[in-house]
């Protein structure tokens, strides 16, 4: 029996000593092609994000892209994109004086990583109108994410125009319940959230403990989630009430509790950043989509907050699709440099 125990003890102790040296260098096999392609190595969450104690993530600050994208169409097209120290795409001149000063705060459809600096829809708008052009955005962000954003630059920058680009997958990304049992528009980051007119941070996703580990000490155990996520993302599985939050909007709209609750809630951030900016600063917000029962809901809480909706942006979007003009970058999502065009040429109008 000591023996057996002995033979078995070292048998477990060899399996351990294998997955560690496994581990170690699988570990440094992703860190040395990390750093062979120029990537930060410390507390990064994506090529493009940095992880932040205080608003979740950032823009990498000095970012930057010079080469092909693509399109939805696979059409090759040359891209220079580039971040300031502060993650800003573009940042004009504080001291202007003879234009008005616009700031645009938006997500990934404003930190538009697809399209060159000059091909963005604020860089048209910039072209076009006579503002001096200060515009962020940051991937994944939330509305709570820009109100925080826009309390930490807003005074520096003194804007006398603010414009927010909004996205339907907002009312997700608001919504720590929506977001868990999201499947396309989670990315598994620690957030902060507004929970009974508290700000909180949670990690939408199972095993939160591990997964914070994973994204600031271990790149391998952050690729074993991130390619968990995908197929996950890509699957039949459905994770609550039968289906997705995004099936089960779409299903029951207004219905559905935890949408009424992320509407109340987004209502509440919107009228945050309202009494955050000057009230002699006007809040322009657009959204690109215009997809129900969404756009019915940012119609209601932009109204209710004081804030003036910008309608003509999903209008131009669709026009420029149903001729056949593919307006997306290669994830389909995101827009290339026609849709960014189109776009500023809507707000152009508009303003």
């Amino acid at each position: 029996m000591r023996q057996f125990a002995r033979d078995t003890l070292l048998g477990l102790l060899s399996i351990a000593i294998a997955l560690a040296l496994l581990a170690a260098g699988g570990e440094l096999a992703i860190r040395s092609y990390h750093l062979y392609r120029g990537y930060s190595l410390e507390g990064q969450a994506t090529r493009t994000l940095v992880l932040d104690d205080k608003l979740g993530w950032r823009a990498r600050p000095g970012y930057r892209f010079a080469g092909e994208r693509r399109d939805a169409a696979g059409v090759a097209y040359d891209a220079n994109v580039s971040t300031d120290a502060r993650g800003f795409r573009l940042f004009g001149d504080l001291d202007v004086r003879n234009k008005k000063k616009m700031l645009v705060v938006g997500d990934s459809f404003t930190h538009a990583v697809d399209v060159s600096d000059e091909m963005t829809y604020y860089a048209h708008l910039a072209d076009a109108l006579p503002v001096e052009m200060f515009a962020i955005g940051v991937e994944g962000y939330g509305t709570l994410q820009q109100y925080m954003l826009i309390d930490e630059i807003i005074d520096g920058i003194a804007p006398d125009i603010l414009l927010i680009q909004f996205c339907a997958n907002d009312f997700i990304n608001n919504s720590f319940e929506l977001e868990f049992a999201s499947k396309g528009n989670n990315n598994g980051l620690r957030r902060p959230y507004l929970v009974n007119g508290e700000i909180t941070y949670r990690i939408p996703k199972n095993y939160p403990g591990l997964r914070e580990f994973a994204y600031r000490y271990s790149r391998l155990l952050y690729w074993i989630f991130k390619n968990i996520d995908r197929l996950h993302a890509q699957s039949g599985e459905e994770i609550q009430h039968d289906m997705s939050s995004e099936g089960a909007i779409a299903e029951r709209g207004f219905a559905h509790a935890p949408f009424r609750e992320s509407v109340a809630t987004t209502r509440e951030l919107l009228a945050m950043i309202r009494k955050r900016v000057p009230p002699t600063t006007p809040i322009y917000i657009f959204e690109g989509f215009g997809g129900q029962p969404y756009y019915k809901a940012l119609e209601q809480v932009v109204a209710e907050a004081d804030l003036r909706l910008i309608k003509r942006v999903p209008a131009a979007i669709l026009a420029t699709r149903e001729q056949g003009i593919e307006i997306h970058a290669q994830d389909g999502a995101h827009w290339n440099n026609t849709g960014h065009r189109v776009v500023g040429e809507a707000l152009r109008e508009y303003f």
